[in-house]
């Protein structure tokens, strides 16, 4: 393995930041991995202990169950420390260099109020105004005293709003609808104002329950065919357009799930309230980076109701010893007599799920979303994590976990399996199945069990979770079966490693004009992960660097690396990753809030791969990608292909835990588990001194995409921080010269040791020349951007018919456009270039765990089965690649022709 090491981040801040230590690598460290032994013989029938904390009469309603415990949202201790910690840390840290008292009053109520209620369904202008006048003169100064009161007592009037709201969709669910109205609704009220008042708000929710009414109705009435491919970058539902998922290499292996993470939920009407923030991937997927460069987790704004699609219909089979999912609801067109009762349950079923969310919100996820608020005020990348929030968040960085390896979800108020992930503790105790029910939890072989029946899932997977080595208890009902047959099972905690977001390779062979064939290598890192402090562990620069070696031995002429979606991550690592490309050297500069500047650099002299270099990107390439991506431009090493610029976040973040402050607690305060603040505190610069902030990186070759049209990017975000540029950085290895347009640029190094191809302006005008002619002339660049264009369409109209004749006839003609585009696609083009996947020992091994697992558990691929998307951006980088490929040896055969002749 090779060893690297880094140059310290230079100093920042002087003043009085003595008193705040970053022991954000200590706090995000994961624990080795010790062996473990799972006992495997459950009790026979155990007796259920419902043990709970606040016992609820049963004549107590859901709402006033609700209203009795906000009462008791109170500041602690601990939350005043953490309070505290992050208003001090802003105000000595972060880039701005601002005190809490320069942030209007107003701005900080208008937040909270906004990201408790983003699409504006609950509050009215008249509370907007009555918690200004309220809380506008002291919000600060409660902040300055560690009291979040005001937050608090929002949410409290919030909460009730929701709740009252849930009585009136409750009523109304229970009446006649109009669906052949001539109304439209206009579902994303992000930018609108707060109504006048609740009445008002009652005609927006009386045209809000049609619109979600229609969302049901249609996949019952005009499902999407279950064969109906989806072009490439095109949006899957009405409304709202999503954002475009990455296009995963060919032949991409099954993605694993987070351990006792919550399986997906139906969707949300939008306006619902935020479950507790986590660390969740913000636009382009920009979360993960520590411990400088920290992307924040936003309180979850909720989204679109998505149209669920019918379940197909399968052939039932005999249960494997482990389980088995119950049979599915047969998939066809119903009538709108049959459908309506069916979408009428799915309403109502939502909405009580949604009133469990309303009314089991805790005190920390209060804190967060308000200190969130406050934070993202300073810029768009600062927040609050809670210590739950602090904990997934390190789960995501080093891609482990410690659980049981099951994922979870809520069906009907029973916490249910529904799925195992290889070689962990579940799977390995042979006596929980899918569909089982886990009845009741119990700390210890010998614990009290606790019920869980109806409890929120988030807190049945704080459960569950806890240190390694240590016992867990659940009490299971296996699947089909009734609460009388129940089990106990005792399993042992361990660190479960997730390979999903590992780094994996393929070797394609591309033939060029002449008939030659060129081995090309491709490399997707979908983040950069790792962890200094255990050198055994993931790290993303020693897989990438496993994968070149393993290329290199099958005869890789050149290699793509594939940064799309990858949001960032560890900076170290992405650092080191360039330091596979280039010799020791710097790799980024940046700037502190006292303007000093200094920079980033790799410090080891080996280079992986010096020939032919591409790197593929699009906007949701963020942070460390765009770090990545620009250093390698700069040395002249890579071309950049793709969108016409990266995401363009351009700050570096410091994650900062509120447990590790030098100062005297009292003794209550020493067990605590702390939260932490993400604090802005450095911008960082390429090294021709320009900023990524904003602008991001602008591509060599652009492809045609939809990315460009949409809203996306940091320039996109509330309070970004703005572009600037410093002076570029003078190094032996870069030589600067100004373009046309007063922009520093290097020019290229002849070195074979680290350059054997070094990008030239001829070069780069050759490539991209060739690369336009194609995509005016090959079938699928047309079939390309008749997609991008019907997207657009999409993503541009805001408001929807609430007439469900009218949209249906809009879903049948949205179903017909996506799979006859999809047909020209896959019709239109050459048959995929030939390929090997390449996969990191570790994740072969995991890979043959996964189809022993799927095989047992009845979950075989059936045959015809749609084949993976067409990974456009991927087959014109393959091209260009060749095209340069094509051109070396041209050039070397011009070179043995003139040394033949001089010889």
């Amino acid at each position: 393995m090779i060893k690297r090491s880094f140059s310290l981040p230079f100093l920042i801040g002087l003043g009085c930041l003595c008193l705040v230590t970053l022991h954000a690598r200590e706090a995000l460290a994961p624990v080795e991995v010790p062996s473990v032994t799972i006992p495997s013989e459950p009790s026979e029938q155990p007796k259920l202990q419902e043990v709970r904390s606040e016992a609820l009469k049963p004549s107590e309603t859901p709402r006033a169950q609700a209203l009795k415990s906000v009462e008791k949202l109170e500041n602690t201790p601990r939350s005043q420390h953490e309070t505290l910690f992050l208003t001090q840390t802003l105000e000595r840290m972060h880039l701005k260099n601002k005190m809490l008292s320069q942030i209007p009053a107003e701005a900080i109520i208008n937040a909270y109020m906004k990201d408790l209620d983003p699409h504006h369904a609950f509050f009215n202008k008249n509370d907007a105004e009555s918690f200004k006048k309220q809380f506008c003169p002291t919000v600060r100064l409660y902040l300055y005293r560690g009291n979040i009161d005001p937050g608090i007592a929002i949410f409290k009037e919030f909460q009730k709003k929701c709740l009252a709201r849930l009585d009136w969709v409750k009523e109304r669910l229970e009446k006649s609808f109009d669906l052949k109205s001539k109304e439209s609704f206009q579902p994303d009220r992000n930018e609108m104002n707060w109504e006048a008042d609740d009445k008002a708000l009652d005609a927006v929710w009386e045209s809000r329950m049609t619109y979600e009414l229609i969302n049901e109705l249609l996949p019952l009435m005009a499902p999407f065919e279950e064969d109906t491919g989806k072009a490439a970058q095109v949006p899957t539902r009405e409304g709202t357009p999503e954002a475009p998922k990455p296009t995963e290499p060919e032949a991409e292996e099954p993605k694993e799930t987070p351990i006792e993470a919550e399986a997906p939920k139906p969707a949300e009407p939008e306006g619902s309230t935020p479950e507790a923030p986590k660390p969740a991937e913000p636009e382009a997927k920009e979360t993960k980076e520590t411990p400088v460069e920290a992307e924040a987790p936003k309180p979850a704004e909720p989204e679109e109701p998505e149209e669920p699609e019918e379940p197909e219909a399968k052939e039932p089979k005999e249960a494997p010893s482990v389980g088995k999912a119950a049979p599915e609801e047969p998939k066809g067109p119903l009538s709108l007599e049959a459908a309506l009762p069916k979408a009428l349950e799915r309403l109502n079923k939502r909405f009580a799920y949604w009133r469990s969310n309303v009314a089991e919100f805790t005190f920390d996820q209060i804190q967060e979303i308000f200190l969130t608020s406050v934070a993202q005020l300073y810029d768009s990348q600062s927040s609050f994590f809670s210590a739950d929030s602090m904990d997934d968040l390190s789960s995501m960085l080093h891609n482990t976990l410690i659980g049981i390896g099951a994922v979870l979800t809520d069906e009907d108020g029973y916490c249910t399996i529904k799925d195992l992930l290889p070689g962990g503790p579940a799977h390995l105790n042979g006596n929980i199945g899918l569909e089982d029910k886990i009845l009741a939890i119990g700390q210890g072989k010998d614990g009290p069990l606790e019920d869980v029946v109806g409890m929120k899932t988030t807190k049945i997977v704080k459960l569950i979770r806890g240190p390694e080595n240590t016992q867990v208890k659940l009490l299971i009902q296996p699947a089909n079966r009734d609460r009388s047959v129940s089990k106990e099972v005792v399993l042992v905690r361990k660190q479960i490693e997730l390979t999903a977001n590992l780094a994996k390779a393929k070797l394609f062979e591309v033939t060029d004009a002449s008939a030659r064939q060129h081995k090309i290598g491709f490399i997707h890192i979908p983040s950069f992960y790792g962890d200094d402090h255990n050198k055994e562990g993931l790290s993303s620069v020693e897989d990438v660097d496993e994968l070149i070696t393993r290329l290199k031995s099958l005869g890789m002429e050149g290699l793509i690396l594939d940064l799309r979606y990858n949001g960032g991550g560890i900076l170290q690592e992405g650092i080191a990753i360039s330091g596979l490309f280039i010799p020791a050297g710097p790799v980024l500069q940046a700037k502190n809030a006292l303007k000093q500047t200094g920079e980033y650099a790799d410090t080891s002299p080996y280079v992986a791969w010096s020939g032919p270099l591409i790197t593929l990107g699009n906007r949701y390439s963020a942070s460390a990608s765009e770090i990545v991506i620009g250093a390698l431009m700069d040395y002249r090493r890579a071309l950049f292909v793709g969108d016409k610029t990266t995401h363009g976040k351009g700050s570096v973040q410091a994650i900062l835990n509120a447990g590790n402050v030098p100062i005297l607690w009292p003794p209550s305060l020493r067990t605590e588990k702390f939260g932490a603040a993400k604090i802005t505190i450095q911008q960082y610069y390429r090294l021709n001194g320009e900023s990524t902030q904003l602008k991001g990186v602008s591509s060599d070759i652009t492809l045609p995409n939809l990315n460009d049209l949409l809203p996306i990017g940091e320039s996109a975000l509330a309070n970004p921080i703005p572009w600037d540029k410093i002076g570029y950085l003078k190094t032996p290895l870069l030589k600067p010269e100004t373009d046309k347009g007063g922009h520093i640029r290097f020019a290229p190094i002849q070195n074979p040791d680290w350059n054997a191809s070094p990008i030239t302006d001829a070069l780069v005008e050759a490539l991209k020349t060739k690369s336009l002619e194609r995509q005016k002339t090959l079938k699928e660049f047309e079939i390309f951007e008749k997609s991008i264009h019907w997207a657009q369409e999409k993503h541009e109209r805001k408001s929807f018919s609430l007439n469900l004749e009218e949209r249906k006839a809009q879903r049948e003609l949205d179903a017909v456009f996506i799979k006859e585009n999809d047909k020209q696609l896959r019709e239109g083009i050459p048959a995929p270039y030939p390929s090997q996947e390449i996969l990191l020992k570790l994740a072969q091994e995991k890979k043959k765990e996964r189809e022993a697992l799927d095989k047992q558990l009845n979950k075989e691929d059936k045959p015809g089965a749609k084949p993976d998307p067409v990974d456009i951006p991927l087959r014109e980088s393959l091209r260009i690649m060749n095209d340069w490929l094509e051109r070396e040896e041209k050039a070397k055969e011009e070179v043995k022709e003139v040394k033949e002749k001089e010889g």
